[in-house]
Formats: C-alpha cells, structure tokens, sequence
C-alpha cells in the first residue's frame, strides 16, 4: 500500500466558460476578470465591464464605459463596488448594486500603465500601483444619503521599479516591486525593506495565517526566483528561506483524468517564478505560472500542483475555490478540499471505487486523520470491500470506526500558539515589537536564554517524507552556500521575562530612526515629522540628539561616517535656508560645518598639493543651504572662507569663480572655469569677457579626454586622473566648448584651434550642425 502524506487535493472541476462566452463577441474579448463571495466581474476590450453572479453562474447587466481597454478589474471586499483600470492610464469606480451605475474616474498615471489594483478596509481604500514604482492611495467616503462619492487620491510610495503585487492586512501595506518587498506601516507612515538581497524579476508576496488579534502569529512569504520563498516575520526580517525545487519533483495532481500517475517516473526539479502569490484560508499559499497552479501549506510542509490548464491568464480565489482564467477566455473552477474531508464525502456519496482508491494511496494519513461513525453506508462499504478481498483495508476501516476522534495536532501547533521549534526567534520578534523594528536595543536579553534552555528527546519523524527544503537565511557566511536541512520540532522552556520600559529619549531616537528609514526606502522626504521633533528643542540639544542617533544608526549596521552625514543631512533638511540670514552665529557655524560634512564623499579629483579640484564631478548635496551660506560669506567679505569652501565643496566651484568673476578677470580663470564644469557659469563669464582664451580651454580637455591629465588652477601642478568617468557633466564634451568658443570667438578661429587636436578627437565629437554653424560665420 502507497504511504505517501497528502492534506489536500484538487476536486469538483466545473467548466463556466459557456455560460462567460455568452457575452463575448468577434470584436469584443476578455482581458481581465474578477471574482467575489456574489461575483464574476470581467473587463473587455471595449473598455466596459460584464457583471455576473458567482453561483449559479449567470449574466446580471453590463456596465459600460466608452474608454480604452480594460487591464486590471478589482471587486472591493464590501462587493458594494467594483474597480477597474485601462489601457490608458485611468482608474475608474463603479457601483454593483445598481444597474444605472455609471463609473466615476477616481485617478490616471499620466506616464505609465497601471499594474495592480487592491481594495484595503473594505470600500474605504484603493490602492494602485504603476510601472514607474509609483504607489497611490484612492480614499473613497459617501455622503448625502450614501449616494454620492468623495474621493480622495494620494501618492504614498516612489519606489522606483515596477510594482507587481499589492496586499494589506489592518494597517499594514505590503507592495511587492520588481526589485523587492516594501511594508509599511500606513497609520504611522513607517517603511521597511524586506531582506537584504535584491532581485531583478516579478515576483509577488503575501500575508498567511494573520490573526487579528495577534500579528505575532501569521507571517508574510515573499517568492523569490528560482522556485523559492522568503518566509518573513512582522518586523520586516526573513526567519528562513524555503526552496521547493526539488519538493516539486513529484507526479502532478490530476483532476479530469481519475488514473494514478506513474510514481516510477522520474519528475525533474522545477525552477519557476511566481509573479502573483495569493493566501486561501488564511493558511495556504496558492501561485500559477501560465502552465501550472501550485498550492503550498508552509505550516504542515505539504505541496500540490496541477499542469492541466495550459494558457493560464489569471487566477483568483472565492474561499476554497479557485477560478481560472485561460488565455482562449475559459474559465474553470476548481475546489481544494482536505483529503480527509473528501474521503468521507465519496464514502458517504457511495463512491465505493475512488473512496478505496485514496484510502490505498494514504493508509496511513487515513489512519492518523480519519474517523467515522458507523452507519448504513459504512455497512455497505464493508460488503464492497469484502467482494474485492480488501482485508487489510476492512481491517483499517474498523479502527477508525471504534477509535474515539482524538486530535492529531500536537500542541506545539495548536491554533493561534507559536511552534517550539525556535523560542528564541520568538522572543526576539516581541521584544522588537516593543522597542522598534529596527533598533537593537534589549536584545542582549536573548544571550541567557541558549545556555538555559533545556532539550526534551525529539520525536521520531512520522514516516512521510519533509517536502519542504528550508534554509537559514543568515546561519552560513556570506561567502559560503547555503545548505537545506530537515525541519527538526523540540519543545524548549521559556523562561519569564520581563520587557525593559523604554524612556522618553529612547522614544524619541526610535521614532527618528523610523523617520529616517522610511524616507530612505520610500524616496519621500518627511521633513514635516522631524519638524515636529526639532522645533521643540534648542541648537544645543539637536547636535546632542544627532550625536545619540549616530550612534543607533552605527549599531543598525552603517559605517561611523555614513551615519554622521545621514544625522546632519536629517537637520539640513528640516533647515529653512531663506532663514540663515537671521539665524544666530552658532547656528550658522553649525550649519557650515554640517554642509561640509555631508559633502565629504565627494569623488571629484584634486591637487595632491594644495587640495584645489582639478574637475567636478558632483553636484552636491543640500546644495539649497550650501549656495545661501556661500553668498552670506561673500556679502561679509570673507573671501579666503569662500574659496575654502569651494575648495572642500567643489559644488560650490562654479559660484565662487562667477563671484570673482564680477569684481573683473582674475588669474588663471580659464583653469578655474574648467575645473567648475558648470555650463551656465562658462557661458556667463565667456559673453563677459570676449578676450578670454579659448584655446587654452580646448587644450585642457585634450588634456583631460587623450591623456587622463588635469592642471590646478592654483598652483599649477600637473596631476593624472586615472581615467575619466563615463559619467562626467555635458561641459567636458568637445561639441559644447567648442559652441561657445565659436559663438564668442568666431567660427573661423575655432575651426583652426580644433585643428591642432584633430588627430585625437574622436569620431562625431563634434554635430554636423556645429560645422556649418562656424561656416556662415565671419
């Protein structure tokens, strides 16, 4: 008899796609389609949207729309509405409980198409996102009698890379980009990256098993390339990486054909990406490719997959039912069912032949799983039995009807408990959840408990075999492979603990922590929440409160200078620079040093003798507070403390050289304006002195371009750059300079100093119309 452990299994297949196809004409196709507790909702290609009942599967009305084509359609999770997006960009909602409903346009991306639709607190809140990385907030409210909508559009997330799903569980928002995995915290407006690795490709993520009451206990599985999954835990870091490879070399799950597979055939490993990951039940995680639905249970180690719908468009789920759609416009449902609930209905339904067909197949699931009470068919059961001389399966069957139920669950997985296998990542996922994700504060605490804990013997496996290959993310060194292991229960004794009260500047640096890292992943700046902050306290203890937030930032895992220009940088921009005028001398000394301080990674190159740069290669950063502090040096007459912050900031190269620039031509000012690579300060200064000298220009890009060779404008030294970036400004082209040259100069005389470097100018250096422009000058 087969041992092999099975929990679910696909059944009831029911074919809708005549009574769908009804509607659809030579001219008018399917894009996209929907489905709730009550509905089926389909787009189509003429930009309007065919309403039906779920079950029975009826046409109810159409709900039309002169636009483009559908894309994406959304029913909210009230079923009071529907949302749909098009081809071109528009976001439109409609009412399902009238017939007269006409949709109302809730937003459009006026660069980009929409790729993802999600309804959040029931019909409250829509979000979409874009394939620019763009993540907008629809607030939809009723008034006047709940007849007229209000709605409200927001921008909340710039991520930079296509968004491929969308899910939320309470206030938690979970967006999934074509690089990674974004939560966020929507009532606190607090961002968190998922991992550490980034990826190139679509690949969706969910919440599973969320308890309201309790978030500790549910978990959010992101899919990875390569058939893999992050299984991630609510402060937002991955407890293991799950890889189902080779868990997936196994017969595929039938359900038109009734004929076992052949178990002696070999399956290959399967190397898939999920670009949509959706949770059934709360407990499972289902996923399709185009040629194949896949259904994992992370909790009991257990996966399923069907290849019998090729063409698969998209898939959604209704409780346990899931809905097909097919490229050709067939929809199929089909219905996941545990494998003891269904041996009991075809028992019960007197399918004697598949009843006894999937007991053989899973004795001894049906023997741990399955009871039964005797009745009139259990009766005839036996009788059947007994004709095809099925003793040893008489025999199972009468131990299932006399032994009382009893749970198969151990306690460790009782619902709503953690497992045991691992307190300790436990423990550590509460006490972040009382101090701050991301602060290291407390953790200490967990050093006593792994010498403390004692180990009961491990149970014996119980004869199925771990289809799941799980992979402790960090275990290994970076520099090593990373090996599966077997799931391996114990159960350990937690000690009692008390949580550490945080104080109020614990408090503090927490929420500025949070602040700062929000911005960062989302590209947002929130100057209005440090502002809050900073306005209460004096210069004084800002500087003392960035020193301490240093020093979290430094344990979270950046570099001392790192931390230090991200601190400052936090001030600058709270920092109103219109205000810098009237701000006291401390103050401004404050700041100046500050501008310098998050300027110093500046890669422009400079003189090994006096430290003057020889080019720029920056623009700067904070450069609004920078170019402000510059002119208020100037105005004092502080010309020796302007040309050293030039020097420090070659940013700020270019203001200094038009300041000096206005008082008259000074020494070596065509160095000094090369160096600057600023083109709106060249062409200023090159209209004001007619007799500046081009060549010499020309002659230091040559020298730049040819020989990886600069001059200081201040001392005059020679210096090798070891190779000019492919990134340097438009200034250090030959077709600007020598544009101005000819427009200040002359054409002709341009022409004769290019001549000089013909033999090093590369090929179309310089436009055709540059040539004909000199010409047609004098």
């Amino acid at each position: 008899m087969g041992d092999a452990f099975e929990q679910y299994l696909l059944t009831d297949l029911c074919d809708v796609s005549e009574t769908i196809q009804q509607r659809c004409t030579q001219r008018i196709k399917y894009t996209c389609f929907s489905a709730s507790d009550k509905y089926l909702v389909f787009g189509a290609t003429s930009g309007s949207l065919y309403l039906f009942q779920r079950s029975p599967c009826k046409f109810r009305h159409l709900i039309p729309n002169r636009t483009t084509s559908v894309t994406h359609v959304s029913v909210s999770t009230s079923e009071k509405y529907v949302a749909h997006a098009t081809a071109s960009g528009e976001i439109f909602l409609s009412a399902l409980d009238s017939e007269a409903a006409i949709p109302e346009r809730a937003g459009k991306v006026d660069t980009g198409r929409i790729t993802y639709l999600h309804w959040a607190n029931g019909d409250k809140c829509l979000y979409f996102g874009d394939d620019r990385g763009r993540v907008t907030r629809v607030s939809i409210s009723t008034f006047i009698h709940r007849s007229l909508l209000n709605m409200h559009t927001q921008e909340i997330l710039l991520l930079g890379a296509p968004v491929v799903q969308i899910d939320s569980f309470d206030v938690l928002l979970l967006v999934t980009t074509t690089a990674g995995s974004i939560m966020c915290n929507t009532e606190r407006e607090e961002f968190k990256r998922i991992g550490n690795q980034a990826r190139n490709g679509a690949c969706g993520a969910c919440f599973v098993g969320v308890q309201r009451e309790e978030f500790l206990s549910g978990r959010i599985y992101c899919a990875r390339p390569k058939t893999r999954f992050w299984e991630v835990q609510f402060d937002g870091n991955v407890k293991q990486t799950i890889d189902l490879r080779d868990a997936l070399a196994i017969p595929p799950a039938r359900i038109r054909h009734k004929t076992p597979e052949n178990t002696s055939r070999d399956f290959p490993a399967q190397i898939l990406s999920f670009q949509q990951v959706l949770c059934m039940d709360n407990k499972l995680i289902v996923a399709h490719t185009p040629s194949g639905i896949y259904i994992f249970d992370p909790k009991n180690n257990f996966v399923l997959w069907n290849d019998e719908f090729p063409g698969i468009h998209s898939i959604r789920i209704v409780g346990n039912a899931i809905y097909v759609f097919l490229d050709t416009m067939e929809v199929f449902v089909v219905r996941v069912a545990k494998l003891c609930d269904h041996i009991v209905d075809t028992l019960m339904l007197e399918d004697f032949p598949t009843c006894l067909e999937l007991i053989v197949r899973n004795e001894s699931y049906v023997k741990n799983h399955v009871r039964v009470r005797d009745s009139p068919q259990i009766g005839r059961f036996r009788d059947f039995l007994c004709q095809m001389h099925e003793e040893e399966v008489l025999k199972l069957i009468e131990s299932i009807i006399s032994t009382p139920k009893v749970e198969s669950v151990p306690a460790t997985h009782d619902e709503g408990k953690f497992p045991q296998k691992n307190i300790k990542d436990v423990i550590a996922t509460v006490i972040k959840s009382k101090l701050g994700r991301n602060i290291k504060i407390g953790l200490n605490l967990l050093a006593s408990f792994d010498a403390g804990q004692k180990h009961e013997p491990v149970p014996p496996e119980n004869g199925h075999r771990a289809v799941f290959r799980e992979i402790e993310e960090f275990s290994a060194p970076p520099d090593e492979e990373i090996v599966t292991r077997r799931m391996v229960l114990s159960r350990k004794t937690v000690p009692e603990m008390v949580y550490p009260r945080l104080t109020d500047e614990e408090k503090l640096l927490r929420n500025l922590y949070m602040i700062y890292k929000s911005s960062r992943i989302g590209n947002i700046r929130l100057v209005e929440r440090y502002a809050e902050i900073f306005d209460r306290y004096t210069l004084a203890e800002i500087s003392a409160l960035l020193l301490k937030l240093q020093a979290v930032m430094v344990e979270n895992g950046e570099s001392e200078p790192e931390a230090r220009r991200n601190c400052i940088g936090l001030y600058l921009d709270y920092v109103k620079p219109e205000l810098i005028w009237e701000m006291e001398e401390k103050a401004q000394e404050f700041l100046l040093e500050g501008f310098i301080v998050v300027n110093e990674g500046d890669a422009s190159p400079k003189c090994t003798n006096c430290s003057f740069p020889l080019i720029s290669m920056s623009e700067g950063q904070h450069m609004d507070v920078g170019k402000i502090l510059f002119q208020f040096l100037w105005s004092r007459q502080e010309r020796q403390r302007c040309e050293d912050l030039a020097k420090r900031v070659p940013a700020l190269l270019s203001l200094w050289c038009l300041y000096r620039s206005q008082e008259g031509p000074f020494e070596h000012m065509e160095d000094v304006l090369f160096a600057s690579g600023s083109c709106a300060v060249f062409t200023k200064v090159s209209e004001r002195f007619r007799g500046m000298q081009f060549g010499r220009v020309l002659y230091l890009l040559d020298q730049l371009l040819t020989h990886s060779t600069a001059w200081c404008p201040q001392c005059g030294a020679q210096a090798d750059i070891e190779s000019p970036p492919d990134n340097l400004s438009t200034f250090y082209t030959w077709n600007y300079l020598a544009d101005v040259a000819a427009k200040c100069a002359g054409g002709r005389e341009t022409l004769r100093e290019l001549q000089k470097y013909q033999k090093n100018l590369p090929k179309n250096a310089l436009m055709r119309e540059f040539f004909l422009t000199c010409l047609q000058m004098p």
